[in-house]
């Protein structure tokens, strides 16, 4: 979906407003999962996240710039259930250890954050 607007009542309505301006959405991406259980007690995960760039407003004064390199996350995940112990899964988010700071505000240009860098989770789970 693709909105504009203009910076001041009666100037023309030429100023792309990005997907970002609105609170958590992501600028186009696309998703491949892979989920394997080649065994009932093992199971393996495997998600990739590519993101496209943006450069709106490129002919316009840098507060109304939004620009944006493309960038890919992958995570993934390994599970060991048992019947008798409960499960243990090890997870790495951000496999790749990509770096990439993100404008979170859209046109104001004054929000941003950085994608954390390799992260790795250990979770022990009992069920009764």
């Amino acid at each position: 979906m693709e909105a504009f607007t203009s910076t001041a009542p009666g100037l023309p309505v030429d100023v792309h407003i990005t997907p970002a301006s609105t609170v958590g959405q992501d600028p186009d991406k696309a998703m491949v999962r892979l989920d394997w259980t080649p065994e009932p007690w093992l199971a393996l995960d495997l998600v990739e996240n590519h993101f496209w760039g943006m450069n709106l407003n490129a002919n316009k004064a840098a507060s109304l710039r939004w620009v944006t390199t493309p960038y890919n996350l992958v995570d993934a995940d390994i599970s060991y259930k048992s019947t008798s112990y409960g499960s243990v899964s090890l997870g790495c988010s951000n496999l790749t250890n990509t770096f990439q700071i993100v404008n979170e505000n859209g046109t104001s240009n004054t929000t941003y954050y950085a994608i954390q860098g390799r992260k790795y989770t250990v979770t022990y789970q009992v069920s009764f």
